[in-house]
């Protein structure tokens, strides 16, 4: 990828280049930042990142080269991530070292530990957004803990310093009847959803917590919306009744 900048003369000229590798299976192993200097060499690579994974395409480790300083020409090692995975493939141990120029070697800066509960697949758990969007790639089973450990200069080791423990509520599962008869439109939802519903007049909906709490009903009129302005962010579920059958899935606000 080549990047260019707008001059005052409304002219393009080179700032700089990356360069991406991939391997047989679409993961990324190289990647290399550089920098127009228009001599020769026309650029000079000022960061490198090189990468590795398992067997299942799951990142084992990440070492990041930067330009020593005073010399723009010379790579020297910056940082290193490590990842081990359990035989379930989740994700375990992390591990966040910095090259130390006084000693010259790597120091572990920060480190994270993990611990699942591996008779809960990940697909049989409905985890909150959060959870999704920091473990979820690297999560099969049910996580139980997260320990945050930091370089402690004194003892030289990490020590633990941050610990979150996940607790779980069983859901009531009589209310999730999946039908494709309808769906709903924003999914997510911001502050209204509209059910695409074949028959709408006369029809009961009504919104529950995940404990199975009746939060709000409304009757559908011809406009199919209901507003949820009321409703905090997070994991409702809807059940819509007419003549001959209730049926209802999930919403997200």
């Amino acid at each position: 990828k080549y990047e260019y900048e707008l001059n005052d003369f409304d002219e393009w000229y080179a700032i700089g280049k990356e360069i991406f590798t991939f391997d047989d299976n679409g993961n990324l192993i190289l990647w290399v930042d550089s920098l127009y200097r228009g001599g020769d060499p026309l650029y000079i690579v000022l960061t490198k990142q090189e990468l590795s994974y398992n067997s299942n395409n799951q990142l084992l480790k990440r070492t990041a080269y930067a330009v020593s300083t005073g010399n723009l020409y010379n790579l020297t090692i910056d940082f290193q991530q490590d990842y081990i995975y359990d035989s379930f493939d989740n994700l375990i141990d992390f591990t966040y070292s910095y090259f130390h120029p006084l000693f010259g070697e790597l120091i572990p800066v920060t480190k994270h530990g993990y611990t699942y509960n591996s008779n809960y697949l990940l697909k049989d758990i409905l985890y909150p957004s959060s959870v999704h969007s920091t473990l979820v790639q690297n999560t099969n089973n049910m996580i139980l803990d997260h320990t945050e450990y930091s370089w402690n200069q004194l003892h030289e080791e990490c020590v633990g310093y941050i610990k979150h423990e996940y607790c779980y509520a069983e859901v009531d599962t009589s209310l999730l009847y999946i039908t494709e008869r309808h769906n709903t439109s924003p999914n997510p939802a911001i502050d209204r959803v509209t059910f695409n519903y074949p028959e709408v007049d006369g029809c009961l909906v009504e919104i529950y917590d995940l404990s199975g709490k009746l939060l709000m009903s409304q009757e559908l009129n011809m406009n199919r919306t209901m507003m949820l302005q009321g409703l905090k962010a997070g994991f409702y579920i809807y059940r819509i009744h007419d003549a001959r059958q209730s049926s209802g899935t999930l919403i997200v606000k």
